[in-house]
């Protein structure tokens, strides 16, 4: 999103107040924040600029790669604890 806050948005991702620098520095991240808007309202755009995360319905990654071939488009979920840790330490390493 490119608003800096926006009270009456109340999804996962919040805004970004570095948003606006990152546009004016690289003006060619625009159109992807455009492509990513029309599939859902719920996105944000990392500090640097480098990742736009999106919190989308089923198909929007092959949407947004049919959409933009040159860009690299990853799934990411969030883990509960007890995944992350299982992924940490596979063989039951440490616990709490």
């Amino acid at each position: 999103r490119l608003a800096v806050a926006d009270p009456a948005h109340r999804g996962l991702l919040g805004p970004n107040d570095l948003a606006p620098a990152v546009l004016e520095v690289e003006p060619r991240i625009e159109p992807y924040l455009c492509s990513v808007a029309t599939i859902t309202d719920d996105f944000a755009i990392s500090g640097s600029g480098a990742t736009i995360a999106l919190a989308a319905a089923p198909g929007a990654q092959e949407e947004l790669a049919r959409r933009h071939p040159e860009a690299r488009v990853f799934s990411c979920r969030t883990l509960i604890r007890d995944a992350y840790r299982l992924r940490i330490y596979p063989v039951g390493g440490a616990t709490g």
